[in-house]
């Protein structure tokens, strides 16, 4: 059986999809991959996009996530 795997991208701005697999390593632990590509419209967000913001976000959710799913 293939690691079940979820597939998105916007339709509108801004521009950005991903990917997200989970796999199960044993009876009690699931390895999450998160990819995701994101494009900056115009100066701001480009420079913005510079500090990482987007990037600082994902990981937080991420750790919320794993916070919010672990017993």
């Amino acid at each position: 059986m293939s690691d079940p795997e979820r597939a998105w991208r916007t339709l509108d701005v801004p521009h950005h999809a991903g990917v997200v697999t989970f796999q199960r390593l044993d009876d009690a632990t699931t390895r999450v991959d998160l990819q995701m590509v994101y494009d900056p419209e115009g100066f701001v967000e480009t420079a913005g996009d510079w500090l990482q913001p987007v990037r600082l976000r994902v990981e937080g959710d991420m750790r919320r996530f794993r916070d919010f799913i672990e017993p």
